[in-house]
């Protein structure tokens, strides 16, 4: 028991140091598409690499974690526990962000219809990424439940076959990620993380030169944040080739973290880490409130290093911005979801 009770605890610090190196990766994306790269960023030759697995990872992971809730959880404690834990604290961001684009842009008066519609878009499209994962989380819930496995597999079918072209907010995200959730769940459902230990070596060496091939066809415009303009022989091309990079990146880099936490866990360091990976939705909202201004007041870094460091920059502050509201239970509930 006390065993199995270790195994669980060194997983969930895998789990948690991996979405620290994640939401890392996504703020540095932001920081340099927002303030100075634009697009171009993609072309970049680091980012070319955390593109392939930065987003999916995320997703893969919420599906690693859910699948084990999904068993003993009620459809209405499902329905509570997230609307608690990642709507309300959304919507809060959402409003502070709607109201930081207010003082910006000095847009004078407005009726109050024209206001409540403003802070509806900004709720439905300011967070495309939360609004997937709950998608995710909804969907899978309900197919498990009603089918198992078969269930999900249907699930998955049925959403690939909605056509891109309906205007139903964040579709293609949903498409590309949902296989991602489905794969985490699956990994976690047959305890993948043993077979792939046992045969790491082997694992790796096909993952690594795998990556190198997606790292050599990688195309900017085949990221899946513009599956919905391609035409369907290029969006099956590209959504192959997002499954097969996040795949195998994603895979590579669970094992290095498996090993670091079994090895360092007990460092100041990892440590850290591991708490930090625990406080990936605060500081997800958080960082969009500092880009968004960044971008707001056309702020352009064309360094490089300067850009990392802003990077670092956004991330602390980020960091340090949760760790107050933390400090306050009924904050803590609200803004960031936690009981």
């Amino acid at each position: 028991m006390i065993a199995t009770e270790a195994i669980a605890t060194r997983r969930n610090g895998v789990w948690d140091l991996l979405k620290c190196v994640a939401i890392f990766c996504v703020i540095s994306g932001h920081c340099f598409q927002h303030t100075g790269y634009g697009s171009a960023y993609l072309n970049i030759p680091i980012f070319k690499v955390v593109t392939m697995f930065e987003m999916p990872l995320f997703i893969f992971l919420s599906g690693c974690a859910s699948y084990k809730s999904f068993s003993r959880t009620s459809p209405r404690e499902l329905a509570l526990k997230r609307i608690r834990g990642i709507v309300i604290p959304m919507v809060i961001f959402a409003t502070i962000k709607f109201i930081i684009n207010g003082i910006i842009y000095h847009q004078g008066a407005m009726s109050l219809g024209g206001v409540v519609h403003d802070w509806l878009i900004e709720i439905a499209y300011g967070y495309w990424f939360i609004w997937v994962l709950l998608y995710c989380i909804f969907l899978s819930y309900a197919a498990l439940k009603i089918g198992g496995n078969y269930g999900l597999l249907i699930a998955y079918i049925a959403v690939m076959l909605i056509p891109r072209s309906l205007p139903l907010p964040h579709l293609t995200s949903f498409q590309a990620m949902l296989p991602f959730f489905i794969g985490g769940m699956l990994f976690s459902q047959y305890r993948v993380s043993e077979w792939i230990a046992k045969h790491k070596v082997a694992i790796c060496g096909v993952c690594l030169v795998t990556v190198v091939g997606c790292y050599v066809t990688y195309r900017a415009g085949g990221v899946f944040y513009f599956f919905k303009y391609l035409p369907t022989d290029a969006y099956i091309k590209y959504y192959a080739h997002m499954l097969v990079a996040g795949t195998v990146t994603i895979i590579p880099l669970y094992l290095v973290a498996e090993g670091v936490v079994r090895r360092f866990g007990s460092s100041a360091l990892i440590s850290s880490g591991i708490q930090i990976g625990q406080l990936t939705l605060g500081i997800y909202l958080t960082q969009d409130l500092f880009v968004e201004v960044a971008q707001k007041y056309e702020i352009n870094i064309s360094q490089p290093i300067l850009q990392l460091l802003l990077s670092i920059v956004v991330f602390t502050a980020s960091l340090a911005i949760v760790k107050v509201i933390s400090k306050s239970r009924n904050l803590s509930r609200v803004m960031l979801g936690k009981a």
